[in-house]
């Protein structure tokens, strides 16, 4: 932590994930907006990848303001939980592996497996909290995406 305006303490580590984070977020928005956010009656390309980062940019505005103006120290961690840096290392490789892996393999095995690392590396939660978050968000994504909205999703090898 390092000293901030008038006496204010910020954490250092956490203002720079915020900011770079949030910068990550801005230049994906302007990405969706080039795909097109609408088209006719229905969405575009762009939309969903649009809501998507726009989370995200709002989540590293609240994690750069908490940064600011939270007075406490951070909480301390186990001995044995990786560095602040490795987290956010494991979820861009996530991200990364998502990205890379989803038109080949598909949604279902990619999103399962970047959850599960994310989850057991990451994260460090057991396996039956693990398999049972991964289980749910698949399901749970597929009744909303391929039964109500009637998207279908990528399927890959599974095709």
């Amino acid at each position: 932590m390092s000293g901030g305006a008038a006496g204010r303490r910020v954490h250092a580590g956490s203002l720079t994930a915020a900011i770079v984070l949030g910068a990550l977020a801005a230049w994906a928005c302007a990405e969706a907006v080039g795909y097109g956010l609408w088209r006719g009656r229905s969405p575009g390309e762009g939309l969903y990848p649009f809501i998507a980062a726009a989370a995200v940019a709002t989540m590293a505005l609240a994690f750069a303001v908490q940064a600011v103006t939270d007075p406490a120290d951070p909480p301390r961690e186990d001995a044995d939980a990786p560095p602040a840096w490795a987290k956010v290392a494991v979820y861009l490789a996530g991200l990364l592996a998502f990205g890379l892996a989803l038109e080949p393999l598909g949604w279902l095995p990619v999103t399962a497996g970047v959850l599960l690392l994310i989850l057991k590396v990451a994260e460090r939660l057991p396996w039956s909290v693990s398999l049972g978050v991964v289980a749910a968000t698949v399901a749970a994504t597929h009744v909303v995406f391929e039964r109500l909205l009637g998207l279908p999703l990528p399927r890959g090898v599974l095709s």
